[in-house]
């Protein structure tokens, strides 16, 4: 330890910090710390201490330093230090400090060092020297610095060199404190100024840059290590001097042991565990320890709490003590002698003498595991383990988070950083989820700043980081990591904290459950054991909350509970997964929870999808025994209005909450549309409202993709406040976004992680039998029905309003308006002439053919079909797998422009219909054998072809080595083709050389055919764009028979990672967010082959797949047996080729 000021060389220094707090001497003196300053400073031979403030200017604490500052060189220090601070003495009381006498003072007195009415001794002598302005006040107190005399200058309120001065008073203080500093006082001098900041040290490089290169060092601006002194909260010791100066005083009733057993513990009080809130000051802390009626409870002894931790204490208990050993022997072998402590010593104002840093043991730590595993109780353990065997002086424990380190401006963050590591010596700085400061470079700057300061300051505090494992080793040793990391957390100073396992979750749900003096009845305590085991089979190791879990479940029975002390089963009742697990609740059949559905039209897709979320769920309660773990899940609803959405969605709630997976199921609506139309902060509000009346329901988020229309930030904000709480609350609510498929992809687009979070359910448009079914019931609820002509009609109609719809289609919603607006309204109008229609004549509820409404071009007997349903559902289901397609937007169009026009000509009877013959012109990889395919099915739905099916052929496969050979082989396989689709891939190739007599052949045979079996064949040709081109350019009969060319455009990187994805899904694999972003990079570096001949697409792509499945294999390979079926089926960054 040593005194501030013992060496005067710098001549210039600073205090900061927690300058305003009053100080508590050994002598029981309470000072402020410019009173501390003065007899510091006279203790170490400064017979003149000047003390200087914009506001009193030059001015004096001590008749000594008042008398030679007005030239009496004789002057001797006065019996008081300062003007009546004699005081009245007050009673004695025995004690361990022997007889002291405290002057009789209030209990809510200022300081010792209150300025009083001065004596009459003092009564000659003046204070300060009187009215000047700054320039005379420099030159007078460089005249004093200069003299031989020692001398002191305090320089009060050093942020008032900028808040309360001009600019000339700023440049001409600047250049004094940069004199002084420099080579102006004479080498021999022992005189000094210091400067008190309250706070920071704050000051202008432009207006104060020589003091600032004194006090300030690096870039951002930090304050220098041997010319300031950072001012901290009260320690132990003083703590201590204030709990006997109030017994000795009568205001609190300890005894000296129960001090020397508390003042550390009030002392650790004093630092907030966050950096967002103030150090408390010392008289904060007398005030509450007058309020105690006794002292605090004492702290258990953390090896003893550690030990009694279910699991943890076998984890980390013995690389621990190891860790302490170590840091105790080190500590021991290079102790520096401590100094007697002097009447004025206190801890906060000494300089800290310990061994060099880098031969001290390294005390940081990185606790690896998923929440709940006891890394932030650990932490504060193991910081009150250093502190009691002697390697940290406090042992107290700042918890900071990633946001609250970054400072999005230039240094900004090495400012807050530092300020966190400052509050944090003598204990410990514990940032969870540290890898969070990997986002951007402000959180490299905070990453930076620590690693300095851990080496800096080794053993003196530690830092100790947690997280999820594979995350914490890669911002610990990952390829963007910084590499003063790898030094400070060394592999021995990272300990996994594992799940725990069902019998010490169920020891730690015991031990909570006693602290909240309750208690489990036998039949709990029988049977709750084997319930701990199912729901932790259940569980996602990755995200299990662990401890905090049981936590969360101990409070909700206790609410639940109320006052009543004995916990039983049927407090379980209203939990999720707990009432099955019971068996307080049998699972419902999949019959009986699909049975609302069983009412509602069509949605044949939407019902495959629950049932088979619902076969899984027996199927898991069959294998485990319960559903704790499992979570009600987030979807898309992807469809037009009107297609039973916001009805599923209702559904879908009452279903999870009978599978016990939410306590409530109810259905809370939001539309997109009200978020992107608040004011600027009203979206986060308004989101935030929504999730918490939706908390253990269903959030039905309607028009979810307006969310994301460019322009509308606050629907950007309110996704950044549903995003994270969507795996927040992933146990407590379901999120459904709803909207129309292409817009919904955008609003993914936007965030990954909302793909990652979400299983989508198509809502196909109801076909027109489905929207009569609608009809039918929409007008039965009005005690309405149609006549069996009316009833056709209606059928014809729909038919024809779903062959021309788009994507505004309004399905059940277009429906209602119909019967709304237009049926009956037709009805009335009708029946209005006869008003002597009695009531309930059947006619007044019976819709006629005439109240049907017609169209401009819509001829009933064009759609006499509909009637009978011919063909309808499969052009449905065909051009739902057309829409399925990655990207091809362009070919969507025209093939349902091609299926319109031939469906539509086709109920107007006029003639016999062929499918025609097409040419498609693309890059390899584009789809092109795909959606030969899908045509080859639109037209076996339309009739046109009576199979349907597709018979590939290539030139290779025509061409062969005798005359004759391209004729017959081309024969054949038009004859295979017939009913359905010949489709010639590459077809240019048969044109390529005009010396080619076998591929000129063949096409001769191709061109006839066409013609012969227009009606039984569809020919597809299909090749590179301008080779295309070139081969209908060789023979006239080509343009004549091609009924269209179509273009299949390059995929773009967002396409192909889609497809990437697919292809993966089909193998059962699926991507991380951080192989997400890798693959997405990777495709994007595609960009530049795009549209050159070489370009694969999907092909690439697939063969990209095999190489993405071939390195995870060889990544796995070494370690086998030991591979879980979680890591077989993920793809991670490292498996994605760069």
């Amino acid at each position: 330890m040593e005194r501030l000021f013992t060496d005067p060389s710098k001549r210039i220094y600073a205090l900061y910090g927690n300058t305003g707090d009053y100080l508590c001497t050994p002598q029981l003196r309470e000072l402020d710390l410019s009173s501390w300053l003065l007899a510091h400073l006279k203790s170490l031979g400064y017979r003149r201490v000047v003390y200087y403030s914009p506001r009193k200017k030059i001015h004096f604490l001590d008749a000594e330093s008042a008398r030679l500052a007005h030239g009496d060189p004789n002057a001797m220090e006065p019996s008081v230090s300062r003007p009546g601070s004699g005081a009245a003495v007050g009673k004695i009381k025995a004690g361990p400090l022997g007889l002291a006498r405290l002057p009789r003072t209030r209990p809510n007195s200022a300081p010792d060092s209150a300025p009083a009415e001065p004596s009459r001794s003092d009564a000659d002598i003046r204070w300060d020297l009187g009215a000047m302005n700054d320039a005379q006040a420099i030159s007078a107190l460089d005249r004093m610095l200069c003299e031989p005399l020692p001398t002191a200058l305090i320089f009060q309120n050093g942020e008032d060199l900028l808040d309360k001065l001009d600019a000339d008073a700023v440049r001409h203080w600047d250049d004094a404190f940069g004199d002084w500093g420099g080579t102006r006082l004479p080498s021999t001098s022992r005189n000094l100024a210091a400067l008190i900041f309250r706070d920071a040290i704050d000051l202008s490089a432009d207006r104060l840059p020589r003091l600032g290169k004194l006090l300030l060092v690096g870039d951002p601006a930090r304050p220098s290590g041997d010319r300031t002194f950072r001012v901290g909260p009260a320690r132990q010791d003083e703590v201590a001097n204030l709990l006997h100066r109030l017994r000795l005083r009568g205001d609190i009733g300890w005894t000296p042991a129960q001090i020397a057993r508390h003042s550390l513990g009030l002392a650790q009080r004093l630092i907030p565990d966050t950096i967002s809130d103030g150090v408390k000051s010392l008289g904060t802390l007398s005030h509450e320890v007058r309020a105690m009626s006794a002292p605090p409870a004492s702290d258990q002894d953390p090896w003893t709490q550690l030990r009694r931790a279910p699991g943890l204490a076998a984890r980390v208990e013995q690389p621990l003590q190891a860790l302490v050993n170590n840091a105790r022997e080190k500590l021991a072998r290079h102790a520096t002698p401590s100094m007697a402590r002097g009447p004025l010593d206190i801890e906060r104002l000494t300089i800290q003498q310990r061994p060099a840093a880098d031969r001290l043991a390294n005390l940081h730590l990185a606790l690896l595991g998923s929440p709940g595993t006891g890394k932030t109780t650990l932490a504060r353990w193991v910081a009150r383990i250093y502190r009691d065997e002697g390697i940290l002086t406090s042992g107290h424990l700042v918890e900071v988070s990633a946001s609250q380190l970054i400072e999005e401006h230039i240094g900004g963050t090495a400012k807050r950083t530092a300020e966190a590591v400052s509050r944090a010596l003598g204990g410990v700085l514990f940032i969870d989820e540290a890898y969070s400061l990997s986002s951007n470079q402000f959180g490299a700057e905070a990453v930076t700043e620590l690693v300095q300061a851990m080496t800096q300051y080794n053993g003196q505090f530690a830092v100790i980081i947690a997280g999820y494992t594979e995350q914490i080793n890669d911002f610990i040793e990952g390829p963007d990591a910084n590499p003063g990391l790898r030094r400070r957390f060394p592999v021995d100073n990272r300990w996994t904290l594992t799940n725990y396992d069902p019998s010490e979750l169920y020891a730690i749900f015991c031990h909570l459950l006693t602290q909240e003096e309750r208690e489990q009845d036998e039949e709990l305590q029988a049977e709750l054991p084997g319930a701990f085991v199912q729901w932790h089979k259940a569980q996602d190791p990755k995200s299990f909350g662990n401890a905090g879990e049981v936590k969360n479940l101990v409070d909700t029975l206790a609410r639940a509970a109320g006052e009543r002390r004995l916990i039983g089963k049927h407090d379980f009742a209203a939990l999720p997964g707990w009432r099955q697990s019971l068996g307080l609740q049998p699972l419902p059949s999949v019959a009986e929870l699909l049975r609302p559905l069983d009412k509602m039209v069509g949605l044949e897709g939407v019902r495959d999808k629950l049932e088979a979320m619902c076969h899984t769920l027996h199927m898991a309660m069959r294998r485990t025994g319960s559903l704790a773990g499992h979570a009600p899940g987030h979807y898309l609803f992807t469809g037009n209005p009107g297609t039973g959405k916001t009805t599923v969605a209702r559904i879908m709630g009452a279903m999870l909450y009978e599978l016990g997976l939410l306590n409530k199921g109810h259905l809370h609506e939001l539309s997109a549309h009200r978020l992107v139309g608040e004011h600027v902060g009203d979206a986060e509000k308004t989101m935030r409202e929504a999730l918490r009346c939706a908390q253990d329901g269903v959030l039905f988020i309607d028009e979810a993709h307006q969310l994301a229309l460019q322009g509308h930030q606050q629907g950007q904000s309110a996704l950044r406040v549903l995003v994270p709480e969507m795996e927040n609350r992933r146990q407590q609510l379901c999120v459904i976004l709803a909207g129309y498929p292409n817009e919904l992809k955008q609003l993914l687009a936007t965030d990954p992680g909302l793909l990652s979070r979400c299983q989508e359910i198509a809502f196909a448009d109801y076909t027109a039998p489905e929207l009569h079914e609608i009809a039918v019931r929409m007008l039965a609820e009005r005690e309405m029905q149609l006549s069996e002509g009316a009833s056709e009609q209606l059928l014809r109609l729909l038919a024809y309003l779903y062959a021309k719809r788009d994507e505004h289609f309004g399905n059940a919603r277009d429906v209602r308006n119909l019967i709304d607006r237009e049926i009956l309204p037709s009805q009335a109008r009708r029946l209005q002439a006869d008003l002597g229609i009695p009531r309930g004549d059947p006619r007044l509820s019976t819709i006629e053919c005439e109240d049907i409404p017609g169209r401009a071009d819509f001829d009933p007997a064009q759609w006499d079909d509909a009637v009978t349903g011919r063909g309808i559902t499969d052009i449905a289901r065909v051009l739902a797998e057309l829409d399925g397609l990655v990207g091809l937007a362009p070919v969507k169009t025209a093939i349902r422009s091609l299926t319109d026009t031939l469906a539509v000509q086709q109920r107007r009877g006029r003639g016999t219909l062929a499918p025609g013959h097409y040419a498609f012109s693309g890059n390899p990889g584009t789809g092109k054998t795909t959606v030969a395919r899908i045509m080859g099915d639109v037209f076996r739905a339309l009739g046109l072809l009576a199979r349907g099916h597709v018979e590939e052929v290539k030139r290779e496969d025509l061409v062969g080595r005798y005359q004759g050979d391209a004729e017959n082989n081309m024969k054949e396989r038009i004859a295979a083709a017939l009913d359905g689709v010949l489709f010639v891939d590459e077809a240019y190739q048969l044109a390529a050389d005009e010396h080619d007599i076998y591929g000129r052949r063949a096409l001769e045979t191709l061109l006839a055919s066409m013609e012969n079996h227009r009606d039984r064949l569809c020919v597809i040709l299909a090749g590179y764009p301008n080779e295309m081109q070139r081969l209908l350019s060789t023979n006239p009969g080509f343009k004549r028979r091609i009924n269209n060319m179509i273009d299949f455009p390059d995929y773009s990187s967002e396409e192909l990672l889609a497809i990437a994805r697919g292809e993966l899904a089909k193998q059962d694999f699926h991507l991380t967010e951080e192989a997400t972003a890798a693959l997405a990079a990777h495709l994007q570096s595609w960009d530049t082959r795009r549209g050159r001949a070489d370009f694969g697409n999907a092909g690439d792509v697939r063969n990209l797949v095999g190489a993405i499945i071939m390195r995870q294999s060889g990544r796995l390979r070494p370690r086998i047996d030991q591979v879980t079926d979680e890591e077989l089926s993920s793809i991670i960054e490292e498996d994605v080729p760069k």
